[in-house]
């Protein structure tokens, strides 16, 4: 097993390296992060994020897997994230880490048998697109993220 850090760009290089060190296939993992705003002086503020994992072969990069998560935390005012340097909004990025790592595992590892996709949901972590028990992708456009 290898990690590695590396950048969106570096997804249109390939993986050759990882092949070339014996591994055939990558887990690759993206998540990016915004706010839902309601208000305007002092708005309410939502963190969500969204995850994409997919399995790669690393000798010609084709993807093997893929699915995609969302996050949604709880609602805070904009001047309690920034309370304390901060400290509240660090803290919600560090939920939203640790409740999607523990919903990809849990779903690429251990289930046996892929969560359907679900639209929208207050809070928490949910799937929001992928492939179908049989092989067919779940959203209304085809393709891979």
């Amino acid at each position: 097993m290898k990690f590695l850090r590396r950048s969106r760009t570096d997804d249109e290089g390939g993986y050759n390296e990882l092949a070339d060190d014996g591994l055939d296939t990558a887990l690759v993992l993206r998540t990016e992060f915004t706010f839902a705003l309601f208000g305007e002086i002092d708005p309410d503020m939502t963190l969500e994020a969204t995850a994409v994992a997919k399995l790669v072969r690393t000798r010609d990069n084709s993807t093997i897997y893929w699915r995609n998560w969302k996050y949604r935390g709880a609602t805070h005012g904009y001047f309690d994230l920034a309370a304390s340097g901060g400290a509240p909004l660090r803290a919600e990025i560090e939920k939203a880490y640790t409740a999607l790592a523990d919903k990809v595992a849990f779903d690429l590892f251990i289930a046996t048998e892929p969560e359907l996709k679900v639209t929208e949901q207050s809070r928490g972590v949910w799937t929001t697109d992928g492939p179908t028990l049989d092989g067919t992708v779940s959203r209304a456009s085809s393709g891979v993220p």
